[in-house]
């Protein structure tokens, strides 16, 4: 009896060693079917954040040109203020030398035209 149980030891043994090697192999199987789709869809997914990354990368050099541009249009707003006021203080001194009356009459003048 001792015998028997043995082989059908040996034999459990075996059929339990083989088991495991198969579900080894399909795991390995589904394992490599898995990484090629993943690999797959990672690529498209790198793809397009490449795209994006490009995209960023220009609307910032884009915003920066627009930031320069807007410094330029403050820039050149407030020089003209300064020469404007520069103008406008030369404009009342030759004013203030013709008189009250001159002032006046070029006033009319200018509306009658």
């Amino acid at each position: 009896m001792a015998g028997v149980t043995t082989i059908i030891a040996v034999v459990a043994l075996l059929i339990g060693l083989a088991a495991v090697w198969l579900v080894t192999e399909s795991a390995r199987k589904i394992e490599q079917r898995t990484q090629k789709m993943v690999e797959v869809h990672l690529r498209g997914l790198r793809q397009s954040v490449a795209v994006l990354a490009r995209a960023v990368s220009d609307m910032k050099a884009g915003q920066e040109d627009i930031r320069n541009r807007v410094r330029d249009v403050v820039r050149n707003r407030e020089t003209a203020d300064v020469e404007l006021s520069s103008l406008r203080r030369e404009m009342d001194m030759v004013t203030k030398s013709l008189g009250p009356s001159a002032g006046r009459s070029g006033k009319n003048r200018a509306v009658g035209r």
